[in-house]
Formats: structure tokens, C-alpha cells, sequence
């Protein structure tokens, strides 16, 4: 009895330790195992990483190429679109230096036509066709002596004499851009003048405007750029003395500028009557 219990119990520890080396060399297997796969799993994934490289290598090679051939074809463009900017400025600047000399040539003509007019006596003829008389005599009512350099209006009646055909019919004068520093008494010669023509001369004397008086017919007259402008009461004495007026100075009279005409001749006319006496009598 004794010896099978003996047995027994040295057969169940051989049988424990034959199993607990089971379970070892199954708990090595199975590691071994696990090793294999993880070594699997990395090789599996550096695989897959050097697949997705090869593949992003050549997709970037092709992409790469394709930004390469548009970068070249935009190079290209913008070379063919500087080149046509640059022919169309230089096309620009051939255009205007043409302009430019046809504008000198027009100019040097303009001055030689000048030139000839200032040796030449006889005078311009416009673009209308102006009538005249066997005698050589001009048909007209108008006259122009304006752009010239005339300082004075002496011998002014025995011009327009032997101008004119009927000098007393004469409704328009044009005496503009002169030099002219006194209004002429020859000018009045012409009770018929409606229209006088002023401006841009050198009247320095407001009471040069008072010789002007007896051309009753007088309707439109300039005076502006003259000195006599800047003083005070230039309009209201010229229209106080000149009341027919209908244009001053290119200017529509109201009947708001005769009546102050009106009150400033009865405020300030005496006061430039005796300036003006006092003038005569210092000259």
C-alpha cells in the first residue's frame, strides 16, 4: 500500500513537470510565433512604405516634368507677350515722333506765312472771297487791325479811305492786341461803328472811355485786358458814360448793371470830373 502511494505521488511529479515543460516550450513557440509576426508585420510594412515611395517618386517625376514643361510654356508666353509690348511701344513712339515733325513743319509754316504778311502792304485776305470795286476798293463793313503792333490810331481815316469803298457804312472795327495806350478820336470819324473791338491793349486811363460818346450806335465793346479794368467802378463808369451798351466785355448788360451804372454816376461822377480836370491841368 505503501509503495503504490509512493508511486503514485512520483509519477504525479514527473507528470507536473512533464507538463510545466509543455507549457514552456508552448509559451517559447508562441513567442517565437509572435516575434515571426511582428518580424512580418515590419517587413510587411516597410514593403508597403517602399511601394508608396516608388509610387510618390514617380508620380513626382511626372508632375515634376509636367510643372517643368508649363513652367517653360509660361516663359515662353511672357517673352512673346513682352516682345509685342515692347513693338507696340516702339510703334507708339514711331507714331508720335511722326506727329511731332508734322506738328514742327506746321509751325514753321505758320511762321513763314507770317513773316510774308508783315512785309506784304496789301492786306490778308480771309477765306471768304471778299468783293471789290474796279478801283480796287473792298466791299465790307467790318475791318480788322487786331495782332499787330500798333501803338497809336494816327492816319487810321486816311487808311480805311483808301481801303474801303463806303468808309462811312463801317459797323465793326477790330483793334484787338495792340499796343494801343489812347483811344484815337480818328475812331469816331465813324458814327456807324456798332461793334469796337478793345482788348488786350495798354489803355491805362478810364476817362479814355469818354471819347467814345459820340458813337451813338455803339452796342458791343471791349475793354479787358487793359490796365484800366483793375481800377475800381470800371464797369459802372463805362456803362454811365456809354448807356446804349449791350455787350461790355463780351459781357450781357442787365438792367441790374444800368442801374448801378446810374447811382454810381450820381455818387462818383463829379469826383472823376475833377480828377480829370486836375490831370489836364498837372499835364
Amino acid at each position: 500500500m505503501m509503495r503504490r502511494r509512493m508511486g503514485r505521488g512520483g509519477g504525479g511529479r514527473g507528470g507536473g513537470e512533464r507538463r510545466r515543460g509543455e507549457k514552456e516550450r508552448q509559451r517559447r513557440r508562441g513567442e517565437e510565433e509572435g516575434e515571426g509576426e511582428e518580424e512580418g508585420e515590419e517587413e510587411g510594412r516597410e514593403g508597403g512604405e517602399r511601394r508608396r515611395g516608388d509610387e510618390e517618386g514617380r508620380g513626382g517625376g511626372k508632375g515634376g516634368g509636367g510643372e517643368e514643361e508649363g513652367g517653360e510654356r509660361r516663359r515662353r508666353e511672357r517673352r512673346r507677350g513682352k516682345g509685342g509690348g515692347e513693338r507696340r511701344r516702339e510703334g507708339r513712339r514711331g507714331r508720335g515722333g511722326g506727329e511731332r515733325r508734322r506738328e514742327r513743319r506746321r509751325g514753321e509754316r505758320r511762321r513763314e506765312r507770317r513773316r510774308r504778311n508783315v512785309q506784304d502792304e496789301n492786306p490778308r485776305e480771309g477765306k471768304k472771297k471778299v468783293k471789290k470795286t474796279g478801283e480796287g476798293k473792298i466791299c465790307t463793313t467790318a475791318i480788322k487791325f487786331n495782332n499787330n503792333t500798333l501803338t497809336d490810331l494816327n492816319g487810321l481815316s486816311d487808311i480805311i479811305a483808301n481801303m474801303l469803298f463806303q468808309p462811312e457804312v463801317l459797323s465793326s472795327v477790330d483793334l484787338s492786341f495792340n499796343d494801343i495806350s489812347k483811344i484815337g478820336i480818328e475812331i469816331c470819324s465813324y458814327p456807324s461803328i456798332k461793334f469796337l473791338y478793345l482788348h488786350g491793349n495798354g489803355i491805362y486811363q478810364v476817362q479814355e472811355v469818354d471819347k467814345l460818346t459820340s458813337l451813338t450806335n455803339l452796342q458791343d465793346l471791349t475793354l479787358h485786358g487793359n490796365p484800366i479794368v483793375e481800377e475800381g467802378g470800371y464797369r459802372q463808369y463805362v456803362l454811365s458814360k456809354l448807356p446804349g451798351l449791350k455787350n461790355l466785355d463780351f459781357s450781357v448788360v442787365t438792367k441790374a448793371d444800368r442801374n448801378d451804372a446810374i447811382t454810381w454816376g450820381k455818387m462818383y461822377g463829379k469826383r472823376r470830373r475833377g480828377k480829370k480836370k486836375k490831370s489836364q491841368e498837372d499835364g
